[in-house]
């Protein structure tokens, strides 16, 4: 077992150019994947925006539920299906959450009504299997 003494006297270790190129190239790479991190932030930022505002529409004149209550359980779906969850889960997720009088308009809610902001979020976060 070494001492402290004898780390200290123990030649340092020299850097040559390619430990620099390397340290260069990870820096690179992780520049390049917080981008992407804030990009696909951007984006799901938008496709929850846009999906807060057209998903109170099925509920027609019905609309029972505060904007709130709209804003916290597609946001909260938006999160499970960001976290590799699949579009369909996120549609049921949806279809429980949303309870009362509005809860007949859901029953128009399909794939086929979302396909479009599933598609974005899809090639945003790439999770849907």
């Amino acid at each position: 077992m070494s001492t402290n003494s004898e780390q200290a006297t123990a030649a340092p270790q020299m850097v040559t150019m390619a430990d620099f190129q390397e340290l260069a190239s990870q820096l690179f790479n992780v520049q390049a994947r917080l981008e992407r991190l804030d990009q696909q932030h951007v984006e799901a930022k938008n496709n929850v925006d846009t999906l807060l505002k057209v998903v109170p529409l099925f509920a027609g004149n019905e609309m029972a539920w505060s904007a709130v209550a709209w804003e916290t359980a597609v946001r909260k779906c938006i999160a499970d299906f960001a976290c590799n969850k699949s579009k369909y889960s996120v549609v049921l997720l949806l279809k429980q959450r949303i309870t009362g009088p509005a809860s007949a308009a859901m029953t128009a809610l399909n794939l086929e009504t979302l396909d479009a902001f599933f598609g974005t979020i899809k090639s945003t976060y790439n999770t849907v299997t």
